[in-house]
């Protein structure tokens, strides 16, 4: 048993844990994005019907 082969796989295992962890937090950044831009919509439509009912 060597551990020769473990000591190289470790780095990769690290640098995908990072490139993962990377990628979640862009995708939550837009997932966040994406639903501020939502809510603002529905306050504009809100707003918009109140005009109406008014």
């Amino acid at each position: 048993y060597s551990t020769d082969g473990a000591a190289k796989k470790a780095p990769m295992d690290l640098i995908n844990g990072c490139a993962f962890a990377l990628q979640w937090s862009a995708e939550a950044r837009d997932l966040r994005k994406i639903k501020f831009n939502l809510i603002k919509q529905l306050e504009e439509d809100k707003r918009r019907l109140n005009m109406v009912d008014t």
